[in-house]
C-alpha cells in the first residue's frame, strides 16, 4: 500500500507518517521500484501510536513500545508485560479524566438547575 493509502487508513498526514518513521515509531516502509509500500500490519501500528500520542503517552514509552515490536525472534513475553504496564498507565489516566469529568458536572449543575 502507498503512503497515500496510509493516510486514508489511519487518518494521518503524510508528514505525520514520515515524522513517525524518523522518530522510529515504526519501521520505515519497504521501497518497491523507489515508492515506499505499506503492509496492513504497517497500518495497525501506525493506528495504534496514533491513538497512544492523543492518549498522552510520552514520545519515550511509544519508542520503548516500537523497540519492542521491531525485535526479531520471539518477543511475545516483553510485550506482553509491556502493554500490561501501559494497560495500568491508561487505566490511571482514565480515573483522573473521569474525576475531572465529575468535577465539571458538579462545577455545572447549580448554573444548569437555575435555568
Amino acid at each position: 500500500m502507498t503512503i497515500e493509502g496510509v493516510e486514508k487508513i489511519c487518518c494521518l498526514s503524510r508528514a505525520k507518517i514520515i515524522d513517525y518513521e524518523q522518530k522510529q515509531l515504526i519501521p520505515a516502509a519497504h521501497c518497491q521500484n523507489g515508492i515506499p509500500c505499506y503492509t496492513e500490519e504497517d497500518c495497525q501500528r501506525i493506528s495504534f501510536m496514533k491513538h497512544l500520542q492523543y492518549a498522552g503517552i510520552d514520545e519515550d514509552i511509544l519508542k520503548k513500545y516500537a523497540a519492542i515490536c521491531q525485535k526479531k525472534g520471539n518477543r511475545s513475553s516483553e510485550q506482553n508485560g509491556f502493554l500490561m504496564e501501559l494497560h495500568a498507565l491508561l487505566e490511571e489516566r482514565v480515573a483522573s479524566l473521569l474525576e475531572i469529568i465529575d468535577h465539571l458536572d458538579c462545577t455545572m449543575m447549580p448554573e444548569h438547575s437555575m435555568q
